[in-house]
Order: C-alpha cells, then structure tokens, then sequence
C-alpha cells in the first residue's frame, strides 16, 4: 500500500510592503514572510511543507518549512533576529541562502518578529 503526498498548498495573494507586487506565498507562511519584509529582508522562494520526494527532503525529511533569501545578508538578518531565541538543533537547518525549520516553529518565529 503506498501513501500519497500532498505537494500542493492553499497559496494567498500577498502585496510585497516594499515592491507592491502581489505574490503567491504558502497560506502558513504568510505572516512571517509579511514581517520578514517589512524589516528589509528579501526573499526569493518558501514553501511551507518539504516535498520528501526530493534531493533536500530525503536529506532533512518531513515536517520542515523553508524559506530563500536573496542574499546571504538577508539570512543572516533574518538569523540575527530570530537568535534572541534558542532552539532545538535538529528543528533547523540551514544550507547555502536556504533556511529550513520545523513547521512547528512558524507561530514562535512571527512572534519573534513581530517584538523586533
């Protein structure tokens, strides 16, 4: 018997705070990324759910959110602000601009930068 995964996400319309550009985001993702770009940090890709079908999530597996940041200095603002807290190891995982974290971590994150 095999399982089905479920690669789609409901997306929402979101007007970019600096651009006006409405953009396709992940439902889950959209308060965070809000904030996130409302402190000048730039994103390129997210998605809220790891496809384990692929490269990166046979690597990290299920249960992991990702988001691409434009440059390695928008991740490590991101990163700067988000380390006021402390988290489990194994919840995130960054590679290369690629930042990966437990869905799970989603609420705590918009909370952290809705105090920034």
């Amino acid at each position: 018997m095999s399982s089905k995964i479920n690669l789609t996400h409901k997306e929402v319309l979101v007007k970019h705070p600096q651009t006006g550009i409405e953009i396709k985001v992940d439902s889950e993702l959209v308060d965070l990324l809000t904030l996130i770009w409302e402190r000048d940090i730039n994103t390129v890709q997210s998605c809220q759910e790891v496809n384990v079908n692929t490269a990166w999530g046979k690597k990290i597996g299920s249960g992991f959110a990702w988001i691409l940041f434009a440059s390695a200095d928008d991740m490590n603002k991101f990163m700067a602000i988000i380390a006021k807290e402390s988290f489990e190891v194994q919840d995130i995982v960054k590679i290369g601009k690629h930042f990966h974290f437990k869905t799970h971590l989603i609420p705590e994150f918009v909370r952290i930068m809705l105090e920034y």
